[in-house]
């Protein structure tokens, strides 16, 4: 065999062999690695939200001042005047006891009073006994006495007592249950009075009352009853000056207050007590007066 073909055919199979000895050293051809996994990121933070910018303040509207109209006073002037007017109405209303209720204790008034009552019961027996008590204009005198004492008329002696009329505007008597000693269990009867005093601009009802009576006993319809009627009897009265009104009111009872005799007298008594004149200021009173025939 020429020489160049055997170099040709060693140089082959020098190629054939180094291609295989490359094969073996790489074995299987890989298939071309994945890019590596991205490492897991940290979970995302929102970002602050900026904060709002904060909401202007809104200047409040200003208060609506309501402007009373001129008449407005004056209207309420009224009207207090009015509400007093009606308190005045309902004091004078009360009955003494309840104004004393009412009233705050008055240590002036007790100085007052305390001596015409000791000087018309300076007589007392020892089982009697008497409490006084003052509020306000209002004076409140209790009596205890024993059933055996019962004769005993404080009550008169308390009103003959002369200067009462100048200290009192108002008087009102009135009797109490029945009670008994705690100790001996004796039975007792308790009585009270309730004055009302004199005060600044005050006119007293009582005198009203007083001259109005007195009038009457010596007025001609009075004897010209009696002589037309001459049945004897007797006409129990009862007088009242109401300030709130203002009037005279009068009740009737009495063996007469069923006869024409005493139907004449009661009339003409009703007569002048219509055109008898309240004065301003005058208290309410309560007066008891008795007509006898003949």
């Amino acid at each position: 065999m020429p020489r160049p073909v055997i170099l040709l055919s060693c140089a082959l199979a020098a190629s054939v062999a180094g291609n295989v000895l490359l094969v073996a050293t790489r074995g299987v051809d890989e298939a071309p690695a994945a890019p590596p996994s991205p490492s897991p990121s940290p979970p995302a933070v929102a970002a602050p939200r900026p904060a709002a910018p904060p909401s202007p303040v809104r200047a409040r509207a200003p208060v609506a001042v309501t402007t009373l109209p001129a008449a407005c006073p004056d209207q309420l002037a009224a009207v207090e005047a009015r509400l007093a007017d009606a308190e005045r109405e309902v004091e004078a209303r009360l009955r003494l006891d309840e104004r004393f209720d009412r009233s705050a204790p008055s240590a002036d008034a007790d100085a007052r009073v305390r001596p015409l009552i000791e000087r018309a019961l300076a007589d007392v027996p020892d089982s009697v006994a008497w409490d006084l008590e003052c509020r306000g204009e209002v004076c409140r005198l209790e009596v205890v006495q024993p059933d055996s004492q019962s004769e005993w008329d404080w009550s008169t002696r308390l009103q003959e007592v002369p200067d009462r009329h100048e200290l009192f505007v108002s008087s009102m008597f009135s009797g109490g249950a029945p009670t008994q000693d705690p100790v001996s269990k004796a039975p007792l009867f308790t009585s009270t009075a309730h004055f009302q005093l004199r005060g600044e601009g005050t006119v007293s009802g009582l005198e009203v009352l007083g001259a109005l009576l007195a009038a009457y006993h010596a007025s001609p319809e009075v004897a010209a009853c009696k002589t037309q009627h001459p049945a004897p009897g007797w006409l129990s009265l009862r007088l009242r000056l109401d300030p709130a009104e203002p009037r005279i009111t009068i009740d009737a009872g009495g063996s007469l207050a069923v006869e024409p005799g005493g139907a004449c007298l009661l009339a003409a008594l009703e007569a002048r007590a219509a055109a008898t004149p309240i004065p301003p200021g005058a208290i309410g009173a309560t007066q008891y007066e008795t007509v006898r025939v003949p």
